[in-house]
């Protein structure tokens, strides 16, 4: 049955194919009919010149041609000048020196040809037809396509486990959860029989190798899990002496990101040069630390850059509406790069992909801009900026409970925890739709008894 599929759908797109190349010859040769009742004069004297140009390549050649084509060659502007008549030009003509164009053409073309089809078949063996997408080849793609990684992040790319660390890729729920040791396993008889350790008590490198083990038998501290989303919104916003928000009481690498942000609000020109070069600069001279040395990056040039765009409207403007709406220094940043995605266009948060390992949460809420969802290291972020947005107010209470039921049911859906923590909405109201109608129908039976009994 499957193979009478394939064969069907083989012949309908092969008939698709056919008309498309019918339609499409079609149209061509009527597009060429036009073209030459209009304009027959000047495709002959086109083509002419072309090949009339073109003739010093069939030189050497006329060594091997016989008298008359080789003194046709070699005169060919006399012998056009006799024989041609652009006024009533005919098709023979044209195709005449087109041969010759091509014959000239192929005196260079089919000796690079043929050399290159020796090299090949010489060659045949060493050389890699197939494109092989190793992790090599895929770090120097990402570098093609973002030159901002530069050779030092890409070789710590390289290196580095893409689960675990700072250089790891955006961590889906369950695995943000096992990274903050928010899960732990339910013991039961069938753990016992198989002899599962628990699951607290593995590394969080065990815990993720041999994490479908626990399918169905993990479970999520509540508590914990609320405390650690709101760590995610950061530290409280400072404020300088006019009340205004202080991006100068942020450390160094987050100041300079904040000014880079603030001076792309000033759609100047300049400004915009400035601002690529910083962040070319940025990565060419980030050097990631070790335990006993701190991250190194060269930020000279970045108050210069605040001296030039401090006083803008656009600066003060940004500044005054994250004072009068955001209190965490997580929400700042959001609204800062939200403003940047809409109105600089072309800045990514791939431009400052050195954070990572400098400030990740930081590096990841810009990187969920412009999602759908958002990351699950930063989704409380962006709740609570939101919540912020719509009361137009700066909110000191963490407002996460939505995320927060959101991270737990996508982890539930697919079956990882031992019992069911939340239930959408929508089940809610169901159950309650459900409970009101049977309560109204028990009531409308006991009307009808009651009807009867009277009659």
């Amino acid at each position: 049955m499957s193979n009478q599929k394939g064969m069907q759908d083989y012949n309908r797109n092969s008939s698709d194919l056919f008309s498309s190349l019918l339609i499409s010859g079609v149209i061509i040769s009527i597009f060429a009919a036009v073209a030459w009742y209009l304009w027959s004069p000047y495709i002959l004297w086109g083509t002419t010149q072309v090949a009339l140009h073109t003739r010093y390549l069939l030189y050497p050649m006329t060594l091997f041609m016989s008298e008359d084509m080789a003194d046709f060659i070699l005169r060919m502007p006399y012998h056009l000048s006799q024989t041609l008549d652009f006024a009533n030009a005919q098709f023979t003509d044209v195709s005449y020196l087109y041969s010759l164009s091509m014959r000239a053409l192929s005196v260079v073309f089919v000796p690079l040809l043929l050399w290159r089809g020796t090299s090949n078949l010489i060659y045949a063996k060493v050389k890699a037809f197939t494109r092989v997408l190793d992790l090599e080849s895929l770090a120097e793609i990402q570098a093609t396509r973002y030159p901002r990684i530069k050779p030092a992040i890409r070789a710590k790319l390289l290196k580095q486990d893409q689960r675990f660390g700072p250089w790891a890729t955006q961590r889906n729920p369950l695995p943000y959860c096992i990274a903050e040791g928010l899960i732990s396993d339910v013991e039961d008889d069938d753990a016992k029989t198989l002899g599962l350790p628990r699951f607290k008590s593995l590394t969080h490198k065990d815990q993720m190798n041999n994490l479908m083990q626990y399918y169905g038998r993990l479970t999520i501290d509540l508590p914990k899990l609320k405390q650690t989303m709101s760590l995610q919104l950061g530290s409280r916003v400072q404020y300088d002496d006019e009340g205004i928000v202080d991006i100068h009481a942020l450390g160094v690498v987050e100041r300079a990101l904040a000014i880079i942000f603030l001076a792309a609000l000033t759609k100047s020109r300049a400004n915009r040069k400035t601002i690529e070069k910083l962040l070319d600069q940025f990565g060419d001279s980030f050097i990631e630390g070790t335990g006993h040395t701190p991250h190194q990056v060269d930020l000279s040039g970045v108050d210069e850059l605040w001296e030039t765009v401090k006083d803008n409207i656009h600066v003060r403007r940004a500044l005054l509406h994250a004072t009068k709406t955001h209190a965490y220094w997580g929400t700042v940043f959001t609204y800062f790069f939200t403003r940047v995605y809409d109105v600089y266009g072309n800045m990514i948060s791939r431009d400052f992909i050195f954070l990572k390992p400098v400030n990740r949460r930081l590096y990841l809420l810009c990187n969920q801009v412009g999602l759908e969802r958002p990351r699950a290291e930063a989704c409380a972020i962006r709740d609570h900026f939101n919540f912020e947005t719509k009361c137009q107010y700066p909110i000191v209470e963490p407002q996460i409970m939505n995320v927060m039921n959101e991270l737990i049911l996508d982890i539930q859906e697919e079956g990882w925890l031992f019992q069911d923590m939340v239930v959408r909405h929508e089940e809610d109201d169901l159950a309650r739709l459900n409970e009101q109608c049977a309560k109204d129908l028990a009531e409308y039976k006991a009307f009808q008894e009651a009807e009867k009994t009277h009659a």
